[in-house]
């Protein structure tokens, strides 16, 4: 047996093994011939789910949902080359989103860069700030000892988990052939080099303590501000068990909430016009989706208190602000302790009634009950938070990719909530957006977990018909509209999805009646009908 395969193997193992202790134990992987240690690593630990799919992006993008859903970090493995670049859009959608991500890459040894070398590119510090870490190890070197190794896994992990600024973290794995080994001739090893590493002298990793600035709020600027009577809590993208504890809160102390469409509270949210005459407005979660509330968001900054444990500024509307550095539920204690229940709570607002076939059947879907809610971008976001109703007074589980507001990957990020969080899903996503990730209709065909796609197709990208560019061009038509002829029917018979048709013509309870349908299926609603 090579010496170099068997230290390939045990060093993937010891990777891999260093995640599972770490409660890392869902591994999305792309094969490829490089990265074949640690794909044998992850799918032979007896602790580990592995997700396996051809395609690198949507496959990251189902890791970013996974992740988003289970509330547990995910780690993917990509061969070398382009393999590795196809990670990027997810990776920064969990960096702004706070996402903690863990991608294991494989390279080519460095005698094989910068000399023409098939596959092979420059990885290290590819994602640049986009990453709260990324380390280069070169794992076949028998000059790196394994206690670096654990020391260098480990540093990434509370990189990524960090509770002031978790996010995605990049580990470079660079190997020699020959790659592999046989599994089991490495099996003592690895309890060995574990054992060893667990003694705090062999410890060698370097904890990087965030060095950003905080603009935190004292707590007699909280009572001075709290203690006044009219206030309300602004809610953006939170999630659902924030959310739920949001919405406790808000009742029992009779505070009204004005929520974004991404809470899963906009249908308990009170007239927005309220934000302008309060005391005082805690702010929980960021990316408000509406320009209008932006607005009133910026108009009253100096009244705000934005409540967030992470070291970013989730504020793109001023600098004028305070921040309370605390969780979510943190702050809540805080306020249930503190506070005192207002007068009367009030009611929340009368949805706008729909005007169009598109809001109409957008408060047909907000009205379904079963599972959790996706909502893609572009039009289809900002009329869902004009329109989003329901006929329940529960907060309801709602997911977008509001980080970077991609239109690529939602599919994948689809099919990874569902994975996730173990409950049935329905997206709501434009035709170009479907289009853009129709590598992953295989992934969702085969989800154990039902999904429900609806498809608003206008043939086109027509949020641009709403921009300033339709008045300042006549070449709207064939530079940003990019229409297309893809019947969306024969896409979904090709990958074995029931399909099924909405138009103009059809009535609400076949909307309904398709919603209520339990199964995985596609529902294109035709706006050009």
């Amino acid at each position: 047996m090579s010496a170099l395969a068997k230290r390939n193997t045990q060093r993937s193992a010891l990777i891999i093994e260093q995640c599972v202790r770490n409660g890392i134990t869902t591994f999305a992987i792309a094969p490829g011939s490089r990265s074949t240690p640690l794909t044998l690593a992850a799918a032979n630990h007896p602790d580990t789910t592995t997700k396996v799919h051809f395609d690198e992006r949507g496959l990251s993008f189902w890791a970013l949902g996974h992740a988003k859903a289970s509330g547990k970090p995910v780690a993917i493995i990509t061969t070398s080359g382009t393999a590795v670049a196809n990670c990027f859009p997810a990776l920064c959608e969990a960096n702004l989103t706070h996402v903690p991500l863990l991608m294991i890459s494989a390279d080519r040894p460095e005698e094989l860069h910068e000399i023409g070398a098939n596959q092979t590119m420059n990885q290290e510090s590819i994602f640049g700030e986009h990453v709260r870490a990324s380390k280069t190890l070169p794992i076949s070197d028998e000059v790196l000892c394994e206690s670096t190794i654990l020391s260098e896994v480990q540093d990434a992990i509370d990189s990524a988990q960090k509770q002031n600024n978790p996010g995605p973290v990049h580990i470079n794995c660079q190997i020699r052939e020959p790659l592999y080994a046989p599994q089991e001739s490495v099996r003592e090893d690895i309890q060995r080099f574990l054992k060893e590493w667990e003694a705090p002298s062999k410890r060698e990793s370097i904890k990087k303590e965030n060095t950003h600035e905080v603009l935190e709020v004292s707590e007699e600027n909280l009572i001075r501000s709290l203690k006044k009577e009219n206030g309300v809590f602004l809610v953006g993208d939170v999630s659902e068990h924030e959310a739920q504890s949001i919405l406790s809160s808000a009742r029992a102390l009779k505070v009204p909430i004005i929520a974004d469409i991404q809470s899963g509270l906009r249908h308990l949210s009170a007239d927005r016009d309220l934000l302008k005459a309060v005391d005082w407005a805690l702010v929980f979660g960021s990316r408000f989706v509406s320009k209008a509330l932006l607005g009133m968001i910026k108009d009253t900054s100096s009244k705000q208190i934005w409540v967030s444990p992470h070291s970013s500024i989730q504020n793109p509307t001023t600098p004028d602000f305070k921040r309370w550095s605390c969780t979510t539920n943190a702050a809540l204690k805080w306020c249930d302790e503190h506070l005192e229940p207002r007068g009367v709570l009030v009611e929340p607002a009368q949805i706008e009634p729909a005007h169009t076939f598109y809001d109409e059947c957008i408060q047909t879907i907000s009205k379904s009950r079963k599972g959790a809610t996706f909502i893609g971008n572009s039009s289809i976001v900002r009329r869902c938070d004009s329109f989003w109703t329901s006929n329940e007074d529960v907060m309801q589980s709602i997911y977008t990719n509001r980080g970077v507001s991609g239109i690529d990957g939602n599919i994948g990020t689809v099919v990874g909530i569902a994975e996730g969080g173990e409950e049935p899903v329905k997206a709501l996503l434009g035709d170009i957006t479907t289009l853009h990730d129709m590598a992953s209709l295989s992934m969702l065909s085969e989800s154990k977990v039902p999904i429900t796609l609806i498809v608003f197709n206008d043939k086109g990208g027509r949020i641009f018909e709403r921009l300033p560019v339709a008045e300042q061009t006549d070449r709207l038509e064939d530079m940003f509209l990019t229409p297309h002829n893809i019947d969306v029917e024969s896409l979904m018979k090709a990958h074995h999805i029931p399909y099924y048709a909405i138009n103009t013509k059809s009535s609400r309870s076949e909307l309904e009646k398709l919603l209520g349908n339990p199964l995985t299926k596609c529902i294109e609603i035709r706006l050009y009908d």
